[in-house]
């Protein structure tokens, strides 16, 4: 399966409305979280920039930094896996 988040938005939209099963939830879960890391990532950046959140700023980096190197590789890997491994179970259910 072609790596699904190297498309465009638009072919990877399609894709999920296609009426195929995959990618299905398990993706579509996934890319939701990417969203939201990377939204969280854009509120802790721009907190970092703001003196008066300074006394969080560690924490908020900190935060960033994991988002970052943990959690954002992680969700692009469960994204794609999860509509690999699942047309593999739709396929093998068909040759039954």
């Amino acid at each position: 399966m072609k790596e699904l988040l190297a498309l465009p938005t638009d072919k990877l939209l399609d894709k999920f409305g296609a009426g195929k099963h995959a990618p299905g939830s398990g993706s579509a879960a996934a890319l939701m979280g990417l969203l939201s890391a990377q939204l969280i990532t854009t509120v802790g950046q721009l907190t970092l920039k703001k003196s008066e959140y300074q006394h969080i700023h560690s924490q908020v980096a900190q935060i960033c930094s994991a988002i970052e190197v943990e959690i954002v590789p992680a969700l692009e890997h469960l994204f794609q896996v999860d509509a690999e491994v699942f047309d593999k179970v739709i396929q093998a259910r068909l040759a039954r």
